[in-house]
């Protein structure tokens, strides 16, 4: 791979070490920089100096996006993406006997780790506190006085399974008898009730306030003197202005629209997700321009498109995910807008999965007197509205 592969250091590799009780990651410096700092071009990996880092000092190797390299491993990543409502990714590590590349720490995703090759002691920790529990950050490195005993301490050989719940500190190295080589597949990302809530608060918040003349009105001015209390009055203030603010929330909680939220947590999973995996499915050699109304036709996949109702437009969005970057939202989010008398048919699409149904069978677009409707032929509408979708992709044509 690394000789067929345009691999780069940073971007799809990491070289890293455990030296002394530290991480120390070797990665040579980036070819340019940006105006910022932040890396423009990065710097192709050298097969034969990781090799001899690799066989002389004992560095592991993280290999990132390995879908990318391995259809099948995409595609069990996204039959994952669909199991679990949320976004997947993977890392591909391989440490040579009796090392171990990374310092304990924990992660911000549900970690599975996949034993390939070899074999690789892993040792499981208690949280140091409750808020380390399920956290939605990743940990800095710990040292080993930081960290205590571990509650699990397992050696994983080729074939065997391993899950690491958000928080779990954990550390691992290769045993003396092999290397070792294992895939992580992650998920859980940004996933939790406290980021749905980050979703529905804001707008329940506009909600109340186009409702409520209170939630228009000025704070007060001299807010920012009685903050932190200084006297009894002040006290008096703090107290009447916590009021009034637990008296607007029960107001938000109120106007929370679940719905909305929803749609837009779905959005925002549609544009995690990895592209569609089997492209031949994909209608780019069926002649999409012969589709009539005895054209048979079904969703490429369950879960490859949303349908949401934009509020603010009055319009209807197809939100898939078919044409997404391999690597992490790299692209824009991809949409259809549809006009609002598409409904019922885009949600007869939707309901009709896994069963193949014909244009034909898509309810008729009714029209009101005021339109012009005599030059359009029955149907008409509907195979427009097929032959779109299709060449956006999210359909397989029988």
């Amino acid at each position: 791979m690394l000789k067929t592969e345009d691999i780069r250091y940073t971007r799809d590799i990491d070289v890293t070490n455990y030296v002394n009780g530290k991480r120390v990651t070797l990665n040579p410096a980036p070819l340019s920089t940006n105006d910022d700092g932040t890396p423009k071009e990065y710097a192709p990996a050298d097969g034969k100096w990781i090799w001899n880092k690799f066989n002389g000092e004992g560095v592991s190797l993280r290999l990132k996006c390995p879908q990318e390299f391995s259809p099948p491993l995409h595609k069990m990543m996204f039959i994952l993406e669909e199991l679990w409502g949320a976004g997947v990714s993977a890392n591909v590590y391989l440490t040579p006997k009796s090392h171990q590349g990374f310092a304990p720490h924990y992660d911000d995703v549900e970690v599975f780790i996949l034993q390939v090759e070899g074999s690789k002691r892993w040792r499981l920790y208690p949280h140091r506190d409750a808020s380390e529990h399920l956290d939605r950050t990743s940990s800095p490195n710990f040292d080993q006085a930081d960290i205590g005993s571990p509650f699990l301490d397992v050696v994983l050989k080729s074939g065997d399974l391993l899950c690491l719940p958000r928080g779990c500190i954990h550390q691992a190295i290769s045993t003396d008898e092999h290397h070792s080589l294992h895939i992580t597949v992650s998920t859980g990302w940004r996933n939790s009730l406290s980021d749905y809530l980050k979703l529905v608060i804001p707008r329940a918040i506009d909600r109340a306030t186009k409702s409520n003349l209170e939630f228009r009105q000025s704070i007060p001015q001299d807010l920012f003197s009685f903050f932190p209390p200084k006297t009894e009055e002040d006290k008096a203030k703090v107290k009447a202005f916590e009021e009034i603010v637990a008296s607007a929330m029960i107001k938000v909680a109120q106007n929370i629209d679940t719905q909305e939220a929803v749609s837009a947590a779905a959005k925002n999973f549609l544009h995690c997700r990895l592209p569609f995996p089997e492209p031949e499915l994909l209608n780019k050699d069926k002649n999409i321009d012969g589709i009539t109304l005895a054209t048979k036709f079904r969703l490429a996949r369950r879960d490859i498109a949303r349908l949401v109702e934009e509020k603010e437009t009055n319009t209807l969005a197809l939100y898939f995910c078919v044409n997404n970057s391999i690597h992490f939202q790299e692209k824009l989010p991809q949409y259809l807008e549809v006009d609002l008398i598409f409904q019922q048919a885009l949600e007869l699409v939707f309901s009709s999965y896994p069963e193949f149904i014909s244009v034909g069978e898509l309810p008729v677009i009714e029209y009101s007197e005021s339109e012009d409707s005599e030059e359009v032929e029955e149907g008409s509408d509907n195979i427009e509205l097929v032959k779109a979708l299709a060449r956006a992709g999210i359909l397989e044509i029988q």
